[in-house]
């Protein structure tokens, strides 16, 4: 076995071995038990621990508040966000490739029990449509969106797991071809240099998660776990392939669990069929922006630009909902720290969890808006929780609070650009609520190139 270089450290799918190949890849259907269970505590507020579930027809069990979404519309201020996020990328050699998942409903309406309100009011040719509705949006504001559910019929009511929120491996693997049919209809996949990978099944697993668990606190019949085929991909090569690789530098995947969890081979079947290298920088838990935001504040960002980021999203996040704060952060990080041409500077020590002021602005620089942003860095990665209070010249203000305690990979480098709202100038920035930390920050005031 002959281990390739790495051009990211980070879960790079770059192993090499000779092996014969496989006669095609075949998932087979993923076996189920009983069609219903009795599960009287299904609504009981004092015995659940997670969302409240509803139970479909063929085994299925639905969360209330996350599965039947049905409207994904794009509001104009996200389309400008995700529009100047794309245009960030594309100036440092990366296209930004969405990946919006549709929800466990619109997979397994089949098996929903109308005799229920909630499931009886789903309407999935409503959600069908606004789901294409959406990757039009997206589309029109410049993006690049891979549609996932261009008729019914794509929406296998095996692409999800039906007694666990995430995907099966085969949901995962119809994505990955999808995805990758999307990748090489781009200009920039021209320029690449494909490799061939292959996937073969390695043995089967049960999935027993959070949710099946509660499923059986909730359940008085036993509901058994689902099986699945397990997967693995490798590269094929040989000769100077296998020892230096195609010289592409790697495409990288942000996302959340879906993504993270190696037994669902999202990244392997991304490689099979697109014949990249992938990086994973997905985060389980991480809801719809961690992994994003951890990734371009990481060093990894500033030294490797990749000819892809993959973002994968499901469909029950809400990509409008308190997303400013998060492009806010993602935006400036892509331009970086303005080490010799910052507008401000400054270096602040903390001591014991004391905050004070960072950076004094003269108005007259009438520093404003978006087009101006701050970098912090950090010696300490303890530094994770914070506020920063910006003050303007007309009295205006406002409190700006970053949280990487849980589900980040801080790396100490923190981004905030200022807001649009507020028309007058920048004059002071001070930190507040700190933990009990010593650190030493670096600050800069910069401006967006």
């Amino acid at each position: 076995m002959l281990i390739l270089p790495m051009a990211f450290h980070h879960r790079l799918l770059v192993i090499a071995f000779l092996a014969t190949s496989m006669t095609g890849l075949f998932l087979p259907r993923i076996a189920y038990g009983a069609a219903s269970y009795v599960c009287p505590f299904l609504g009981d507020e004092k015995r659940r621990q997670l969302d409240e579930m509803t139970q479909g027809n063929d085994g299925w069990f639905f969360r209330i508040n996350n599965d039947f979404r049905e409207d994904f519309t794009l509001y104009p201020e996200t389309a400008a966000y995700l529009s100047r996020l794309a245009h960030a990328l594309e100036a440092h050699g990366t296209t930004l490739v969405m990946i919006p998942l549709p929800v466990r409903a619109m997979a397994g309406h089949v098996s929903l029990n109308r005799s229920i309100p909630v499931q009886e009011d789903f309407n999935n040719r409503a959600a069908l449509h606004s789901y294409h509705a959406y990757i039009q949006a997206l589309e029109k504001a410049g993006l690049i969106a891979v549609n996932l559910a261009s008729s019914e019929a794509d929406l296998n009511p095996d692409h999800y797991f039906r007694r666990d929120i995430h995907w099966t491996p085969e949901g995962a693997r119809a994505t990955a071809e999808k995805t990758a049919r999307t990748l090489k209809g781009l200009p920039r996949y021209a320029s690449l240099h494909p490799a061939s990978y292959e996937t073969r099944r390695t043995g089967e697993a049960t999935m027993r998660g959070k949710t099946l668990q509660e499923i059986e606190r909730l359940c008085s019949s036993p509901v058994p776990a689902e099986s699945f085929p397990v997967y693995e991909t490798r590269l094929k090569a040989s000769g100077a392939q296998a020892l230096f690789g195609t010289g592409d530098a790697a495409s990288v995947l942000v996302g959340t669990s879906y993504s993270d969890m190696d037994m669902f081979n999202f990244m392997g079947f991304l490689s099979q069929y697109s014949g990249l290298a992938i990086a994973n920088y997905a985060i389980g838990a991480g809801e719809l922006f961690n992994a994003m935001i951890s990734y371009v504040s990481a060093p990894e960002f500033v030294q490797t630009h990749p000819p892809f980021l993959l973002w994968e999203m499901p469909g029950h996040y809400n990509i409008n909902i308190g997303s400013a704060a998060s492009f806010r952060q993602i935006i400036p990080a892509i331009s970086g720290d303005c080490a010799n041409k910052a507008v401000a500077a400054n270096e602040f020590e903390v001591k014991e969890g004391k905050g004070g002021t960072l950076l004094t602005i003269a108005p007259e620089k009438n520093v404003s808006g978006s087009s101006y942003y701050l970098s912090l860095a950090s010696d300490t990665v303890s530094l994770a929780t914070f506020t920063l209070e910006m003050e303007y010249a007309d009295g205006d203000g406002e409190w700006f609070t970053i949280d990487r305690s849980q589900h980040f990979r801080n790396h100490g480098r923190f981004f905030v650009e200022l807001s649009d709202d507020i028309g007058s100038a920048l004059t002071s920035v001070t930190l507040h609520d700190l933990d009990y930390i010593d650190a030493h920050l670096e600050v800069r005031l910069c401006k967006a190139t």
